[in-house]
């Protein structure tokens, strides 16, 4: 699963790999049963409280069971509607707390998961034993990290065999592969592509 989140923000990482400049946070959730806790110090954790037991579950493990059946929240939906009144309730109760909520929502079994950046992501274990993000080596960069293949088949294993060639560097090969292609066309090709890197 890691291997496909992390493809499905291939521009992202391709940016991270190639500058080492972690971007900023960008985005917020769009339904507010998916909560991101705003500490002020220390690690950010994401909650997810879509299903009515895990919403239950989450209330209780932040103090407020209170929540679970507010006539305001009780759907998502309504919770949806009344999105800009529950936020700051959970940003204040997530700011009151010095610590994150890991073990009561694990005991409480709400879906967690540290919210990490890019290169957090590209540091950790899991991510070198996937081998998402080997090394290869570039015509005029040396070597480079990239980004990895995020299916792995047992049979026909994919994986990263070189960097992105130059412009020019393999157009001769491919203009060789193609039936019909003629000397002087291939010539004039390779004059025009060399003109063109220009």
């Amino acid at each position: 699963m890691l291997d496909t989140l992390m493809s499905t923000m291939a521009p992202s990482f391709a940016r991270y790999l190639a500058t080492g400049k972690i971007p900023a946070r960008w985005a917020r959730f769009s339904m507010p049963s998916f909560h991101t806790e705003l500490h002020v110090r220390g690690p950010r954790n994401h909650y997810c409280g879509g299903q009515r037991q895990a919403l239950e579950s989450f209330c209780e493990a932040l103090g407020r069971p209170d929540l679970t059946n507010h006539p305001d929240y009780k759907t998502n939906p309504l919770r949806v509607k009344n999105r800009a009144v529950l936020e700051p309730i959970l940003e204040g109760i997530f700011r009151s707390q010095p610590r994150t909520l890991d073990g009561g929502t694990g005991a409480n079994r709400v879906p967690c998961t540290l919210v990490r950046n890019l290169k957090e992501v590209i540091d950790d274990e899991q991510t070198a034993a996937r081998n998402m993000t080997p090394v290869v080596e570039h015509a005029e960069a040396g070597p480079v990290r990239v980004l990895g293949v995020p299916v792995v088949l047992s049979e026909t294993p994919g994986r990263i065999a070189s960097a992105a060639p130059l412009l020019g560097a393999d157009t001769k090969a491919v203009l060789n592969d193609l039936p019909g292609v003629t000397d002087r066309l291939r010539n004039e090709f390779m004059v025009q592509v060399s003109l063109d890197r220009f």
